[in-house]
C-alpha cells in the first residue's frame, strides 16, 4: 500500500518526536544545518569575518538591525503575555526591553525595513499570535544563528578586524547564557504540545533560519523596495 506524502510526513515527524523526545532543539539544529552552512558561507558573513566588508554594507546592516530589533521587541512582548511561567515571562520581558533599547539607538532616517526584513518581522509577529509554541520557534533563531556565526568567526580570527566588537558581543558569556536559556525553554515547551503543533514549531524555526540568511543577503546587496509607478 502506498503512503500519501502527508502520511509519510506525519510518520517521519512521529519517529523524530520519539527519537529526540525532550530535546527538540537537537532536531531543529539537525534540520537547519544545511541552512546554517549557507549562512556561514555567505559573502556578507565571510567578509565580516575577515574584516573586508564595506562600510556601507555594514551601515546598512546596522540600520536594518535596529529596525528589526524594535519590531522584535513587539514579538517578545506578545509572547510574554501568553505564558504564566514566571521565569519564562521574565526572560521574554527583559529581552523585549533590551531589544527596544537597542532599536532606539537608530537615527531618524532609519524609517523603513527592507522587503525581506519586513517579511521576517511580520512572520515572527503572526507566529506569536498563532500560538505561544510556534511564536517561540520563530523568534529563537535570532539567538541561535547569531551564536553560531559568532563562534565560527572566532575560530577564524583576523588581526585588527574592524568588526571585532560585533563578534565579541554575540559570543559574550551573557549572550551565550541567553541562548542556553531560550533553548531550554524551547525544549520544555515542545513537551507540552501535540504532534501537529510540534511539527509547526519545526517549520517555523526552519523558516526563521531562512529569513536570517535573507537578512544577511539583503545587507550584502543593499536591497531596497522597487519603485512603483504612481
Amino acid at each position: 500500500m502506498k503512503l500519501s506524502s502527508t502520511r509519510c510526513a506525519w510518520l517521519f515527524s512521529l519517529m523524530a518526536f520519539s527519537a529526540f523526545g525532550s530535546n527538540f532543539m537537537d532536531l531543529a539544529d539537525q534540520r537547519t544545518e544545511p541552512l546554517l552552512i549557507r549562512i556561514l558561507n555567505h559573502p556578507f558573513v565571510q567578509t565580516l569575518a575577515n574584516g573586508t566588508l564595506k562600510v556601507e554594507n555594514y551601515r546598512y546592516y546596522k540600520q536594518q538591525d535596529r529596525l528589526y530589533s524594535t519590531r522584535y521587541a513587539d514579538v517578545l512582548s506578545a509572547l510574554s503575555i501568553r505564558t504564566h511561567n514566571v521565569t519564562v515571562k521574565k526572560f521574554l520581558t527583559k529581552a523585549a526591553i533590551d531589544s527596544l533599547e537597542y532599536g532606539a539607538t537608530g537615527s531618524e532616517h532609519d524609517s523603513q525595513q527592507c522587503p525581506s526584513c519586513q517579511a521576517y518581522s511580520d512572520f515572527e509577529l503572526s507566529s506569536a499570535f498563532f500560538s505561544f509554541a510556534v511564536g517561540l520557534s520563530a523568534m529563537t533563531p535570532c539567538y541561535t544563528v547569531y551564536e553560531r556565526v559568532a563562534d565560527w568567526m572566532l575560530q577564524h580570527p583576523v588581526s585588527d578586524n574592524p568588526y571585532q566588537s560585533w563578534m565579541d558581543a554575540w559570543s559574550s558569556s551573557d549572550f551565550k547564557n541567553s541562548v542556553q536559556e531560550i533553548r531550554a525553554i524551547m525544549n520544555q515547551e515542545a513537551l507540552k504540545v501535540d504532534l501537529s503543533v510540534w511539527d509547526r514549531m519545526l517549520e517555523a524555526y526552519a523558516l526563521a533560519v531562512r529569513y536570517e540568511w535573507q537578512f544577511f543577503n539583503s545587507a550584502w546587496n543593499l536591497a531596497k523596495w522597487e519603485p512603483t509607478n504612481e
